[in-house]
C-alpha cells in the first residue's frame, strides 16, 4: 500500500514516469526502515555493519553483463532481428534505463525484500520456504501487472529462489541481488520500443523460463541448503 500511495501521489503532482516509478519502488525500503525502527534498530547502521563484517561482493556486478548476454541470446531465439538489438543499444537512453533499474529499482526493492524480509525470515523458516513465501508476496505486490502478465508471478518465485541463496549464504549479498534484479528488468524493457508487442512478450516469457531453469537447478544441486532448518543468528552480524 505504501508503494502505491507514493506512486499515485507523485503521479498526481505531475512527476515524470521515472520519478513515479522511483517513488513506487521505494515502498519496500521505507517499510524495512520503519520495521527496523520499531524493532529499535537502524536500517542505515545495519547496512554499514553488514558491509564491514561481510565485504561487498563487487564481483557480483558481473551479473549485469551476464544477464545482458542472456537477453541478447533470448532475443535472437524469439526472432528479434539483430538490427533491432543494434538500434536499441545504440540509443544512449537505454543505458540510463539500465542504470535506473540497477541503482534505483534494484536497490530500493532489494533492501526491503532481501536485506530485511528474507534475512529476517531465514531465522524462522527453511530457505526454500522463505524463497517461496517472499516470492509470492513480491509477486502480489506488483498488483494489476500480475493479472496482465501471469508469468510475472513465476518469474518472481524463480528470482526469489536465486536471490535467497545470494543473500542467505552471503556469497552474493545485497549487491548480487541488486545486480540480478535490476539487470533482469532492464534486459526486457530495453527492447520494448524497438520490437513488436508479441516479440517483447515472447522475450519476457523466455527470460522467465531461463530464471525458472536456474532456480530449479540451484534447488536440485543445493538441496541440503534449501531444505535446512532455520538459520539461527542469521542477522547477528548486522543487528
Amino acid at each position: 500500500m505504501l508503494s502505491y500511495a507514493l506512486g499515485f501521489a507523485l503521479m498526481f503532482m505531475g512527476a515524470s514516469g521515472w520519478w513515479v516509478q522511483a517513488g513506487a519502488v521505494s515502498g519496500p525500503a521505507l517499510a524495512a526502515a520503519l520495521a527496523m525502527r520499531i524493532e529499535g534498530r537502524s536500517l542505515v547502521r545495519s547496512l554499514k555493519k553488514d558491509a564491514v563484517c561481510t565485504p561487498p561482493s563487487w564481483q557480483m556486478l558481473a551479473l549485469i553483463p551476464v544477464i545482458l548476454g542472456l537477453s541478447i541470446i533470448a532475443s535472437l531465439l524469439v526472432g528479434i532481428e539483430s538490427g533491432a538489438l543494434v538500434a536499441a543499444y545504440s540509443d544512449p537512453r537505454v543505458y540510463g534505463l539500465w542504470a535506473f533499474n540497477v541503482a534505483v529499482v534494484g536497490l530500493l526493492e532489494e533492501i526491503g525484500w532481501r536485506f530485511y524480509l528474507t534475512r529476517r525470515l531465514l531465522a524462522r523458516l527453511s530457505p526454500l520456504a522463505v524463497s517461496l513465501g517472499v516470492g509470492a508476496i513480491w509477486a502480489l505486490w506488483h498488483g494489476p501487472k500480475l493479472f496482465a502478465l501471469p508469468a510475472l508471478g513465476l518469474g518472481a518465485l524463480a528470482l526469489s529462489v536465486i536471490m535467497t541463496l545470494l543473500i542467505g549464504t552471503k556469497r552474493g549479498g545485497l549487491i548480487g541481488c541488486i545486480a540480478l534484479h535490476g539487470s533482469y528488468n532492464a534486459s526486457i524493457m530495453a527492447l520494448e520500443a524497438h520490437v513488436s508487442q508479441a516479440q517483447a512478450l515472447a522475450l519476457f516469457h523466455l527470460m522467465v523460463g531461463a530464471m525458472v531453469v536456474v532456480a530449479l537447478a540451484l534447488v536440485a544441486f543445493r538441496r541440503d541448503w534449501y531444505l535446512a532448518p532455520p538459520q539461527q543468528g542469521q542477522e547477528a552480524c548486522a543487528s
